[in-house]
């Protein structure tokens, strides 16, 4: 199950794409089915590899101190829910040198 869809799910969120920090509160986990809960443990071990922070992004990391980085001016923004969350058009950016000032 993807849980991007499921937590985007209007049967069990009200306004789900909407930024809501108290819909994760006690009360309204409560309300919800506990099968919309993803514990890490519970996944499987190719998921739990999935969700781990790999070379790529400590590479992004470490570009990102040197390099300022834009989205494309032409670039479409669309979410592709598969096991993880993927851009549906890739994510193509500007880099150029960051200059400190």
């Amino acid at each position: 199950m993807c849980q991007w869809v499921m937590h985007h799910d209007p049967r069990y969120y009200p306004d789900p794409f909407k930024f809501d920090p108290e819909r994760w509160n006690a009360e309204a986990r409560e309300a919800r089915p506990s099968s919309l809960t993803f514990r890490l443990g519970a996944a499987s071990r190719l998921h739990r590899r999935a969700v781990r922070v790999d070379g790529g992004a400590l590479l992004i990391a470490m570009m990102a101190q040197q390099w300022t980085m834009r989205l494309a001016a032409d670039q479409r923004v669309e979410p592709k829910p598969m096991i993880t969350l993927r851009p549906k058009f890739g994510m193509r950016m500007v880099v150029s040198e960051r200059i400190e000032q």
